[in-house]
């Protein structure tokens, strides 16, 4: 019958529904990473939440947990195999035994949670390879990358094969960068120099997709909340996978950096990709900083964050290596050189404006009743001053004494509710 919030008692000021979009990038704002002492390296290679909570840090100076207030940094091996781990850490994984397998530029290690003791593994050759990629497969398979092939540990047992059948298809060793589960259930595959391959579980078959770019690069993959299968790839931008499972039809759609167009991809050599869960926006870390894709449309429209353009130069560096959308929809930003910032995009569902044309004027803002006249029009009923016309973008306030449609009423000194009366028109 009416379209009026009716406030009991006294209001201080007052909150009106939020027009704007769901997000704006202006509105976008990087804060460091909240620690009660500093980090010890400031070149973080990924991010990586558990089951818990906790975020692990892979460094160049080691694997950092942190629990949202400080950080336990872990370093050194089971009795019996040396002193330290590898400090150049890549990538982590928790495996459905709640372990964390432990990816390095020197080999493999895992991290038992519960006793919180390190081994090496040490089969022969992964213990000297660099590890780059680890993925936990649904059914509880662990997929090991590295610049020799893929190895694959099987749910329920603790052997560690190597994928031969990957392996024997190419004459060189096999150097992958990124592994990824789609949501049917297939492990996609994507290498240094050797394409993409998308590997069926089920059938225990391959399928290679050669020739996506010149250097047949699969440098990072991402699957948005979509289906849609993004590959980001080494000096040729961002790929957009067209029929991914019909290997007649498959093709891209890419997204390159244009030093004409600030609006275009940051860079062309990518890390990383992830999708903000609040805007459903994909976030693309790269070279040159970090991109907020906008629109798939005309090429691609990004909204890009370096460190030349961020309010206060927010982020410190450009090479976005790591991005994580935690549990909570809290953005993290980790940097090669610049450590870890954190954003918020929750949408504010209000928005609290305290009125200081009202405040200015009749030296109040005591609302007890507001009333949606039309788009951005209200009447407010304001205690000791009766019926104020108020346009929020405009920030007009007319007393209902000087408006033509009031003026000649008598004195009102407060007004509790705003009725309208839709078959006449009424107020």
């Amino acid at each position: 019958m009416s379209s009026f919030l009716n406030y009991m008692g006294w209001v201080l000021g007052l909150l009106f529904w939020m027009s704007q979009p769901v997000w704006a990038a202006d509105n976008l704002n990087f804060k460091p990473l909240n620690i009660s002492s500093e980090l010890p390296t400031k070149e973080i290679r990924n991010l990586y939440q558990d089951r818990e909570g906790y975020i692990w840090i892979s460094s160049y100076s080691g694997l950092l947990r942190y629990d949202g207030y400080s950080f336990v940094a872990y370093h050194s091996l089971d009795k019996g195999q040396g002193q330290n781990m590898d400090c150049f850490i890549n990538t982590v994984t928790e495996d459905l035994e709640h372990r964390m397998w432990i990816g390095t530029q020197f080999g493999l290690y895992v991290l038992d949670k519960k006793t919180e003791k390190i081994h090496k593994i040490s089969l022969s050759p992964l213990s000297t390879s660099n590890v780059e990629t680890l993925l936990t497969a649904s059914n509880g398979d662990v997929y090991i990358g590295c610049n020799r092939g893929l190895y694959r540990k099987k749910a329920g047992s603790e052997i560690i094969e190597q994928c031969r059948a990957l392996t024997d298809r190419s004459a060189e060793a096999i150097d992958v960068k990124a592994l990824m589960e789609d949501d049917r259930g297939y492990i996609w595959i994507g290498t240094w120099s050797q394409g993409l391959i998308r590997y069926d579980t089920e059938r225990d078959c391959y399928y290679h997709y050669k020739g996506l770019n010149p250097r047949d690069s699969s440098h990072s993959l991402f699957q948005d909340d979509k289906g849609t299968i993004w590959i980001g790839t080494w000096l040729y931008g961002l790929l957009r996978l067209e029929n991914p499972y019909d290997m007649e039809r498959v093709s891209t759609v890419r997204y390159m950096h244009d030093k004409n167009n600030p609006q275009s991809l940051a860079d062309n050599i990518i890390y990383t990709i992830t999708q903000d869960r609040n805007t459903g926006k994909l976030w693309i870390g790269s070279r040159g900083g970090l991109s907020v894709l906008e629109s798939e449309k005309n090429g691609g429209i990004f909204t890009n964050y370096l460190p030349v353009n961020t309010p206060q130069k927010q982020l410190l560096f450009n090479e976005v290596d790591a991005l994580l959308c935690d549990k909570n929809g809290l953005m993290w930003v980790g940097m090669l050189g610049g450590g870890i910032y954190t954003a918020n995009t929750h949408r504010d569902l209000f928005s609290y404006d305290p009125l200081p044309p009202l405040q200015k004027l009749l030296r109040t803002s005591s609302i007890r009743c507001i009333f949606k006249l039309g788009e951005d029009e209200l009447w407010l009923g304001v205690r000791g001053f009766g019926l104020v016309f108020y346009h929020p973008k405009m920030r007009q306030i007319i007393p209902y004494s000087q408006h033509p449609v009031f003026k000649d009423l008598p004195y009102i000194s407060c007004a509790n509710d705003i009725i309208y009366r839709a078959k006449t028109g009424e107020y």
